[in-house]
């Protein structure tokens, strides 16, 4: 751990530590309804299934060439509950067929809540990666399945001198992580999900998450 000082800030940039600065989830939803009565966003067709046809379903629908057969359809289709179903529907469901996305806006909104973990249920450590480089991985431990962790690996840096002369490099994220709860049916198992952020090399480090700062030298 590093004593108490004071830092002296040489420069402050902005950067991205990670190569695509993607968002990035972790969720255990099953992406198939388990009923005949459950609504599965994305589902524009209603087969109970999100695929390609869904797409061509709403593109077809914005022809006017087909209609949806139910009111639930219109609402699966709707992904991004704006309460009409148009080209940005069908832009997120390429999204979450490609994998950028996990879930959709409308059911987010819908289904899942904010959710802040305990200070004692986040743990850290450093990795080295197979091609040299260090990551700090925090590990989250939450009380069943039903959680889900969004955040980016921007991360902000700020450089110090320490009383020894000595460089300390200041992290924090840019945008920090958000946790979400799922309101729906989980497995009530615990389960740690990690956030990995990339750091520049070895020195002294101080990591700044959810307002604790975490010390380490590498």
């Amino acid at each position: 751990m590093f004593k108490k000082a004071k830092i002296l800030v040489v420069i402050t940039v902005i950067c991205s530590l990670l190569l695509g600065s993607t968002m990035v989830f972790a969720s255990d939803l099953p992406v198939v309804a388990e009923s005949e009565s459950e609504i599965v966003y994305g589902d524009a067709n209603g087969d109970k299934y999100v695929d390609v046809l869904d797409i061509v379903y709403i593109k077809n629908y914005l022809l006017g060439k087909v209609d949806f057969k139910s009111s639930d359809n219109f609402i699966a289709a709707d992904v991004n509950g704006d309460e009409g179903v148009d080209s940005l529907d069908m832009s997120l469901i390429k999204q979450y067929l490609l994998g950028t996305i996990v879930i959709f806006p409308a059911e987010k909104m819908k289904m899942w809540v904010l959710y802040t973990p305990k200070k004692e249920d986040i743990t850290y450590h450093i990795e080295e990666t197979s091609d040299g480089r260090y990551q700090i991985v925090f590990e989250v431990l939450f009380p069943s399945s039903g959680y889900m962790i969004e955040y980016t690996d921007e991360l902000a840096v700020a450089l110090g001198t320490l009383p020894d002369g000595g460089t300390l490099i200041s992290l924090r994220p840019i945008n920090g992580p958000i946790f979400w709860k799922y309101l729906g049916p989980s497995l009530t198992v615990m389960t740690t999900k990690r956030i990995v952020y990339t750091l520049s090399g070895k020195g002294n480090y101080t990591f700044e998450l959810l307002g604790t700062w975490y010390n380490f030298t590498i």
